[in-house]
């Protein structure tokens, strides 16, 4: 999975981001592990991968899908990621019933909306032959915020970590999903990790490696 999804990345990274049109919501998608049973011969494998990758190139070209990479989930759980622009989610359980990992239920999509300006992803024109280490961090609140702590958080955030993309995933206050530039990780985990939310127990925290196209994300310095 890992290994195709990097494939992807740089064949995506050489077409700039398509921007979505207005009339269309922005989705998080994690591609996650499924019950279905990898192939043990790897010709079979490969040939997964092939029309995987080409599913996704179908996808970016048609602009249903504007980034995606891997990642490296502690729990092996979460393979990868999406960012999705639809009408609606009706629109997304078709744009992959011909993805061979999704068909035998190797993995399986698993998306929400996502409160984000796609057009704070870099429109500049990537290195097609460059991958870069990034980081994604995930905020998970016990139970639902009420309104004041999300605009708190929010505020808490925005005055403490650095430039990135992100938002609340579904309803608001229940999870919130963040992609910074760079493998550096430390000050991500101090903003993210100070505050009464988090001191008091509130809010759980992951900040997990992902990989994406060279300059996908705006730089944080």
């Amino acid at each position: 999975m890992r290994s195709a999804l990097i494939l992807l990345i740089v064949v995506l990274s050489a077409l700039a981001v398509p921007l979505p049109q207005e009339d269309v919501k922005v989705f998080f998608a994690f591609f996650v592990k499924g019950d279905g049973k990898r192939p043990t011969d790897e010709g079979e494998l490969q040939e997964m991968q092939r029309a995987h990758i080409a599913n996704l190139q179908k996808q970016f070209a048609a602009k249903k899908l504007i980034a995606a990479g891997p990642l490296k989930d502690p729990t092996q759980v979460r393979r990868g990621i999406m960012v999705l622009t639809v009408k609606d989610d009706k629109e997304i359980a078709p744009l992959f019933e011909t993805d061979p990992y999704v068909k035998h239920r190797i993995m399986t999509c698993e998306f929400e909306p996502w409160s984000v300006d796609v057009a704070k992803f870099n429109q500049k024109l990537p290195d097609p032959n460059a991958i870069e280490e990034n980081r994604i961090v995930i905020v998970t609140p016990g139970q639902a915020l009420s309104r004041p702590e999300i605009e708190a958080y929010d505020a808490h955030v925005k005055a403490t970590a650095r430039k990135g993309i992100g938002g609340w995933v579904g309803k608001p206050g229940t999870r919130a999903i963040y992609l910074f530039q760079g493998p550096e990780e430390a000050t991500l985990k101090s903003a993210f990790e100070s505050g009464p939310l988090f001191a008091k127990g509130a809010i759980k925290v992951e900040v997990i490696p992902l990989w994406m196209a060279k300059e996908a994300l705006p730089a944080r310095k």
